[in-house]
């Protein structure tokens, strides 16, 4: 395979049999996604807990997930969302969890009291931009990113908690 074609040069990239300028929203939507994955992966490196490593995982295949969704619908191919709601509820219920264990103060919070709450805090902004340009996206009416949208939403919100428990886990 190979990777540096010189083809992308012009900065147009070829997706789904059509060429897209690199700034169209759908390509920053699916690169926006893409950093996010490979943000979670840092939390992964760095997360002490195996438990906890295996939940990243899992939140990163679920991106993945998203961004085959994406690509489908893009394409105006079928793309059936039904397993990406049920990981959203999933999610909810997590956050719903957390909120009861940790009993946090509403308060600003800096980041940086430890590598796994930093990592975390880092993906959470991530998270944050990559909802941001699944609203732009939605707003451009080609695609209808809801359910991606919904999930990062509550991915950022997921992984606030995570943060706030990894500084409790460590003090």
């Amino acid at each position: 395979m190979r990777v540096a074609t010189g083809e992308g040069d012009s900065g147009k990239t070829r997706f789904g049999g059509r060429e897209y300028f690199k700034d169209d929203l759908l390509i920053e939507a699916l690169g926006q996604v893409d950093e996010l994955v490979s943000s979670l992966g840092l939390v992964y490196l760095y997360e002490p807990h195996w438990d906890m490593r295996a939940e990243i995982r899992e939140i990163q295949d679920w991106l993945l997930t998203c961004a085959h969704w994406l690509c489908m619908a893009a394409a105006g191919e079928d793309a059936d969302s039904a397993a990406i709601s049920s990981f959203l509820e999933e999610l909810t219920r997590r956050c719903r969890r957390l909120e009861g264990e940790l009993h946090l103060e509403p308060r600003p919070v800096l980041p940086g009291n430890n590598m796994s709450s930093t990592y975390l805090d880092h993906a959470r902004v991530v998270a944050r931009r990559c909802e941001r340009r699944m609203v732009s996206l939605k707003r451009q009416g080609e695609v209808d990113p809801d359910v991606v949208l919904k999930l990062t939403n509550r991915l950022s919100d997921y992984l606030w908690l995570l943060a706030r428990r990894a500084e409790l886990q460590a003090s």
